[in-house]
């Protein structure tokens, strides 16, 4: 996910500051993210998930955290394999 950041741009700012407040940078085991692209296969979800749609569901059932998204596929996925996910409605 963090190869998504440019260098230098705002998001890379806002990250650099809230690392130098404490913030942590986690990544999902791998038997996390095997577990959920098997689930994905299996309930065709696979397709329509990104490379990071997939870490960030599987850091979610890793941490046993709740999903906040809008994205279709990953409340699906994420109802069925995590449990906890509240869905948002764009404006």
């Amino acid at each position: 996910m963090l190869e998504e950041i440019k260098p230098k741009g705002h998001a890379w700012r806002l990250l650099e500051y809230m690392r130098s407040k404490g913030m942590k940078i986690v990544a999902p085991p791998e038997d996390a993210i095997k577990k959920v692209e098997k689930v994905a296969e299996k309930t065709g979800d696979i397709a329509n998930l990104s490379e990071v749609d997939i870490e960030v569901l599987a850091l979610a059932y890793f941490l046993k955290a709740t999903l906040l998204t809008d994205d279709y596929s990953m409340q699906n996925l994420s109802l069925i394999h995590i449990r906890r996910c509240r869905r948002i409605r764009r404006c």
